[in-house]
Parts: structure tokens; C-alpha cells; sequence
């Protein structure tokens, strides 16, 4: 060790002669230590260091190599070569800027990493080459704001994301480029308010959205732009108080449970488009006053209505001209009314109705004349009671007295034309039968008097009867 202190060496034998000149041992042990550590220091410790700072390192993917390195890399599939990543490593890890490809060498990722997840801001592509994303990331999913494209390079969507869903504010595009929504999102769901567009850009709805359905108040228009509803949504079913429309015209206008109106004023409309309906409806049937009309769009009842059928007072038309008009129960004419013939519009009954038909006291009109033909007692829409029975031309009485099934059947006094008493007695079906006087019409003098069989004399009485009250 003396060698290496005495300085400068005073003693020959602490030289060394290399040719002409003398050199110190000393120096001769420096030169050999350093080139030997030199070269151990480039390789273990510089060449590593410029390497990773300065240049970039291709190795196997998942390789002994790449566990614990820090720098930038090449990762290789071992099998075929294909790089499928180029960047940083931390420690094995990849972290910071970097390039992903999948295993046919495609582009599929550009932007940062951490822990091998996209973490950043980045741009992921679709196999094709096109832009599939572009925006934050965080663990491998869409994080904060970014856009996603269509293949075709057209937008699909731009605004905020959370978790990899459609979270916030943005727009939402059909393929085409048209915008379909532009509004809230909530994990992937139009959810907040927003407007949605059809895809030749004419507005949709605009209002308040819940999962992706209408919910809260919104209004719903048609592909013309025009209103079909405004008012409340529940699950995307008209569901509340609101209004819908045809064209200009409100339809209805009231509450709405899934879809149906329950209440309030509308328009019904029939498959040919043709209207109704015009009136108040309840628990989605006509209720209240309304007017209903027959396919052609004529008038075909206007008056009151209950569970969906006519009831109360009301009108009756048919092919627009009044037939009836008085009370209803159940769909059919009932207690007092009026009916009319439907080709001259005169008056033909007047009095009670039961189910439709002719039932209790009236009277029946003829109707070329108006001229009154029967006054009295009916039913099931046939001469029933006692009655009166006249000639519709010259109001002349005909009959009176008692009817069964439209025929005189009981006691009556039949007249002829001229007004002469004809008969008075007893009827069976429309015939004579039971005690009973025939006259001469125009004399009255009795012809034929005593017990009646179906229209026939059997049993005569002797003794005439000069009049019978």
C-alpha cells in the first residue's frame, strides 16, 4: 500500500520502463482498475439508464425482461412478433403515454395508462383504423368529457361520462349525423330534461325524462312538428292532467291513466279518421254531455251519457236527420219521448218507451199526413190496453176500446169509413168472438146480434137490441 502514497515516487524500482520512458506502477494499477470497472459501470449502470431515458427498449411481452424495468418499450408477442404495445414501463408496469395494438397489429388505443388501464386522456379506434373514442379514461373507462363516433367518422355522442356511461350533459346523434338528443344523462339513460329529435331533425319531445322514458311534464309532437300531447308522462304512457291534439283541434283535454283518457272533454276519432265523439268523458268512457257521430261523419246522437252508452236526455239521428229525441237508459229510447220518420222528418210516436220499443200511453202519427192513428196503451211496441184507432187520411174514428199484440182483442166498438158504428161487443184476436151486435154502418140498424165465433154468428139473440150504449 506504500505504493500508492509516496507521491512523487523517489525510487527507481517504483517504476515501470515501457520503452524509452519510466511509468509509475501506481498509474499502471489505475489504468488497469479503471478499465475494468469502466466497462462494468457502462453495462450495469449507464447503458441502462441512457437506454431507458433516451431510447426505447423492445422486449417479449410478459417476459423476465420486462418485470421491475422502467423505461420506454417495445412489448412483442412472443409467437409472431406483432408489437402490441409501445411506450413507458414503471417497474414492469405500464404506465404514462403509450400505443396499444391488438395481436393483427391493429391500432387500438392512443393516450395514457396506469397500471396497464386506460387512465388519461386518449383515443381509442375501432379495427377498421376509424376513431372510436376520443376523451378521458379512467380504469378502462370513458371518465369526464369525450366524444364517441360512429365507423363512419360521424358522431355518436359528446358529453360527460362516469364509469364508462353516459353521465351528464350531451348530445346523441342517429348515424346519420342527425341529432337525436340533446339533454340530461343519468348511467346511460336520457334521464333529467332534454329534447329528443326525429331523425329528419324535426323536434320530438322536449320535457322531462326518467330511464330513458317520458316522465314528469313534457310535449310530445308529430313528424310534421305539430303538438300531439302536452302535459304529463309516467313510463312514457300519457299519465295525468294534460291535453291531446289533432292538428290544431284539442281533442282532449283532461286526465290520462297509461295512455287512456279518463276525464274531462275530447275527441274520439274512429280507424278511417273520421270523428265520434265530441263530448266529456270519465274513466275513459263517455260520460256527460256529448255528441257521437256515425262513420260517413254524420250526427247520430247528441244528449247525455253514462258508462260509455246513451242515457238521459238525448237526440237520435240517423244519416243526420233527428229520429227520436227524449230519454234513454241503457243505450235504448226510454220513458217520454218523440220519434220521427226518417225520410220526411214528421212526427210518428209520441209517448213512453221501454228498451227502444213503444211501451205505456202514446200516440202514433201517420207519416205522410201527420195525422194522429192510434191514441192509448202499448207494449213491446204494439197496441196494448185500451186505445183508439183512426183512419190517417180523414181522422175518422176506427176503434176503440180494448188490444192485445196490435189486434183487437176485449171490448170494443169497431166504426166503418163513413163513421157508423160497425160493431160493438167483444174481440178475440182481431175478430168477433163473444157476445156482440153487427150494424148497418149507414142506418144503424142491428143485423146480427148474440155469441160470436171467429168473426161468425153461432148463437143469435131474438130480441133486437135497438142500441147499446
Amino acid at each position: 500500500m506504500e505504493l500508492w502514497k509516496d507521491a512523487p515516487p523517489e525510487q527507481l524500482k517504483k517504476y515501470v520502463k515501457l520503452g524509452p520512458c519510466y511509468v509509475a506502477i501506481r498509474f499502471l494499477v489505475v489504468v488497469v482498475c479503471l478499465s475494468i470497472l469502466l466497462p462494468l459501470l457502462y453495462c450495469f449502470r449507464i447503458q441502462p439508464m441512457l437506454t431507458a431515458r433516451f431510447f426505447t427498449k423492445t422486449m417479449m411481452i410478459n417476459s423476465p425482461e420486462q418485470f421491475g424495468y422502467t423505461g420506454r418499450v417495445r412489448l412483442m408477442d412472443e409467437g409472431t412478433g406483432t408489437i402490441l404495445f409501445a411506450g413507458r414501463l414503471e417497474e414492469g408496469r405500464i404506465q404514462g403515454e403509450g400505443t396499444l395494438y391488438d395481436y393483427k397489429g391493429n391500432l387500438l388505443y392512443q393516450g395514457g395508462f396506469e397500471q396497464e388501464q386506460f387512465s388519461g386522456t386518449g383515443i381509442l379506434y375501432y379495427p377498421s383504423g376509424a376513431v372510436r373514442y376520443r376523451g378521458g379514461f379512467q380504469n378502462n373507462q370513458y371518465r369526464g368529457t369525450g366524444t364517441v363516433y360512429y365507423e363512419n367518422g360521424n358522431k355518436q355522442y359528446e358529453g360527460t361520462f362516469s364509469e364508462g356511461a353516459l353521465t351528464g350533459t350531451g348530445k346523441e346523434y342517429y348515424e346519420t349525423g342527425t341529432l337525436k338528443y340533446n339533454g340530461e344523462f343519468k348511467r346511460g339513460f336520457y334521464e333529467g330534461t332534454g329534447k329528443i329529435y326525429y331523425e329528419t331533425g324535426i323536434l320530438r319531445y322536449q320535457g322531462e325524462l326518467k330511464a330513458g322514458l317520458y316522465e314528469g311534464l313534457g310535449t310530445l309532437y308529430n313528424q310534421n312538428g305539430r303538438i300531439i300531447y302536452k302535459g304529463s308522462f309516467s313510463q312514457g304512457e300519457y299519465e295525468g292532467m294534460g291535453v291531446l291534439y289533432q292538428g290544431d283541434t284539442i281533442i282532449a283535454q283532461g286526465e290520462f291513466h297509461q295512455g287512456e283518457f279518463l276525464g274531462g272533454t275530447t275527441i274520439l276519432y274512429g280507424k278511417n279518421g273520421m270523428i265520434v265523439y265530441v263530448g266529456e268523458v270519465e274513466q275513459g268512457k263517455r260520460q256527460g254531455i256529448g255528441k257521437e257521430y256515425d262513420l260517413e261523419g254524420n250526427l247520430s246522437y247528441e244528449g247525455s251519457f253514462a258508462a260509455d252508452r246513451m242515457e238521459g236526455e238525448g237526440k237520435l239521428y240517423e244519416k243526420g236527420v233527428l229520429i227520436y229525441e227524449g230519454s234513454f237508459q241503457a243505450g235504448e229510447p226510454d220513458g217520454a219521448g218523440k220519434q220521427y220518420d226518417v225520410e220526411t222528418g214528421t212526427l210518428i210516436y209520441e209517448g213512453t218507451f221501454a228498451e227502444g220499443r213503444y211501451e205505456g200511453t202514446g200516440k202514433l202519427f201517420d207519416a205522410e199526413t201527420g195525422n194522429m192513428i192510434y191514441d192509448g196503451e202499448f207494449y213491446n211496441g204494439d197496441f196494448y190496453g185500451f186505445g183508439k184507432l183512426y183512419d190517417g187520411s180523414t181522422q175518422v174514428l176506427l176503434y176503440e176500446g180494448e188490444f192485445r199484440m196490435g189486434l183487437y182483442d176485449g171490448g170494443g166498438i169497431l166504426y166503418a169509413e163513413n163513421g157508423g158504428m160497425l160493431y160493438q161487443g167483444q174481440f178475440l184476436l182481431g175478430r168477433y168472438h163473444g157476445q156482440g151486435v153487427l150494424y148497418q154502418p149507414e142506418t144503424g140498424v142491428i143485423l146480427q146480434q148474440g155469441e160470436f165465433r171467429n168473426g161468425i154468428l153461432v148463437t143469435p139473440k131474438e130480441e133486437a137490441w135497438e142500441t147499446i150504449q
